[in-house]
């Protein structure tokens, strides 16, 4: 079982406990913000081994706070979620820094996977 503390910052309810309550299964430590400006807070307080992160957030945008962070010089590993009809948004994702993106809606299977994939153990 793999262990490690991941943010999830994503504004759809739904998801958000999706995904908390799956890798929390894993023996992941999962926290959840709802918006950007709570994103950078959490963000900010650091130790996370990996970020989940909504491009349309309220407050401040995935993308702006990924480059924030990145302008910071964090290097923690970043995967985008996007609507499939974001493409531009994904290649801003990318220019900006993020180690991958996901499509919503997304296989939860996937996920998990790549989200193991970054975390020790």
């Amino acid at each position: 079982m793999r262990k490690g503390r991941v943010l999830v910052v994503e504004d759809d309810a739904k998801v958000a406990d999706l995904l908390k309550r799956g890798l929390g299964l894993k023996g992941i430590d999962v926290t959840i913000t709802e918006d950007g400006l709570a994103g950078r807070e959490a963000w900010d307080l650091g130790g996370f081994a990996l970020v989940l992160l909504d491009v349309m957030l309220p407050g401040v945008d995935g993308i702006s706070l990924l480059s924030e962070r990145r302008a910071a010089g964090d290097e923690t590993p970043v995967i985008l979620l996007t609507a499939r009809d974001e493409q531009e948004a994904v290649e801003r994702g990318m220019e900006a820094g993020a180690t991958e993106y996901v499509a919503k809606p997304f296989s939860y299977a996937d996920l998990v996977s790549r989200v193991t994939s970054y975390l020790p153990g």
